[in-house]
């Protein structure tokens, strides 16, 4: 079983190719493990399988913040997140023009050559989210990721707490065929 960390090293990530070569059955795959350890690249997988998400867009200045952010279209609140991360770490919400650029600011400072998500914000879905789990195209299970205080995160690492969720058409839809 594949976890992420094997995408900080490129000797990991080259291990992970040695064994599938040899035919051995890995879970994630090298490929699986690089998309899916870049946010952005990720929305770009959904995108090309038709699957909604929220609008997003990239940034890799912030003297081009604000322009990214008028063409994405939303308004405030906005998600800002690291293209890297998992427990909810480097996601951050933006509530007006001025924690935005004080968030974009904030980035520039701790890494001068970074990239960032801009995200648009889904009220409804505020300290909640679903995950599909799939195996070999086939949902296999879903759950809801609950918040349980005033975060708009739902992370387990940070508090929440999972509830098994009940599978429907369009969550079996999402394994494919």
């Amino acid at each position: 079983f594949v976890r992420a960390p094997v995408t900080r090293r490129k000797s990991w990530s080259d291990l992970l190719t040695q064994l599938e070569r040899e035919n051995i059955c890995c879970v994630n795959n090298r490929h699986c493990m690089e998309t899916t350890s870049d946010k952005y690249r990720t929305s770009l997988v959904l995108a090309e399988q038709e699957l909604n998400q929220p609008k997003n867009v990239l940034i890799h200045h912030q003297d081009k913040a604000l322009d990214a952010f008028d063409r994405l279209g939303a308004k405030f609140p906005v998600i800002i997140k690291t293209l890297s991360g998992s427990f909810g770490a480097g996601v951050f919400l933006a509530e007006n023009k001025r924690q935005f650029k004080d968030l974009i600011k904030l980035a520039e400072i701790t890494k001068k050559s970074y990239s960032i998500i801009v995200q648009e914000f889904i009220k409804e879905s505020f300290g909640k989210d679903i995950r599909a789990f799939v195996l070999n195209g086939k949902v296999i299970g879903c759950m809801m990721r609950q918040a349980t205080d005033d975060d708009f995160r739902a992370n387990i690492t940070r508090g929440g707490e999972g509830i098994p969720y009940q599978m429907d058409d369009e969550i079996e839809w999402l394994g494919g065929e």
